[in-house]
């Protein structure tokens, strides 16, 4: 990927994927620590998760302009 690619990438999804940026050797130590920042739900447990909780109980918003625009009556 070209420098101007990434940049590109980056601004317009806000991330980048850089292949063979870091070597895999680099990243092993990392892999046994994410669990420490994403937290997964064990398999055994049958209680939703909070976010699942959440997300499900989270009534739909729509944004102003995805409603319908309000059209008054003459007078």
């Amino acid at each position: 990927m070209e420098l101007e690619d990434a940049a590109r990438a980056w601004q317009t999804d806000g991330f980048v994927i850089l292949p063979g940026f870091l070597p895999a050797e680099e990243l092993k130590p990392a892999v046994g620590e994410l669990d420490l920042l994403f937290r997964l739900p064990r398999a055994s447990t049958t209680a939703p998760t909070h976010a699942a909780t959440f997300h499900r109980r989270r009534p739909a918003r729509s944004s102003p302009s995805s409603r319908a625009p309000s059209i008054e009556a003459p007078s």
